[in-house]
């Protein structure tokens, strides 16, 4: 998924996973930060014992790109860990995996929802360029 661009090398930093989740929503359900105090002689082993019982497990449910597709068909955008915009990132990954049709329904889907008054033209360019020029005036705008 490269629609906000590709990594600058081979090190992948967090802002550019287009899948991403805090320890704190994996850890509470909450959408919530979680941080260990730096003055707790335990917090290394704390935050380890976090990230191997529920960062690796929940990076373990996308262990390909079929698996993230059928998470996103059973839950959406957001609880498979994407920004609000994350239908168009998963229309991406169906059009790189040949699945047109796939990538049709996703996108009209998400034209079928109000997008951000700020969004709707990045939304309609985006669809001009991959061929979906059709689904433009499908798209409502909603207030910033």
């Amino acid at each position: 998924m490269t629609r906000n661009g590709t990594p600058r090398g081979s090190w992948i930093n967090d802002y550019d996973c287009q899948l991403r989740e805090t320890v704190g929503r994996l850890l509470t359900g909450e959408w919530t930060d979680f941080w260990w105090r730096l003055d707790d002689p335990d917090a290394s082993t704390k935050a380890g014992d976090a990230l191997r019982g529920v960062g690796l497990p929940w990076l373990d449910r996308f262990r390909n790109a079929a698996a993230i597709l059928d998470a996103f068909d059973r839950v959406g955008p957001i609880d498979i860990g994407t920004h609000p915009a994350g239908s168009l990132d998963v229309a991406d990954l169906c059009r790189a995996r040949g699945d047109t049709a796939r990538e049709r329904r996703v996108l009209e889907a998400y034209v079928a929802q109000p997008v951000l008054y700020s969004h709707a033209g990045y939304l309609a360019g985006y669809l001009n360029q991959h061929g979906h020029d059709d689904l433009s005036d499908r798209i409502t705008a909603r207030g910033n």
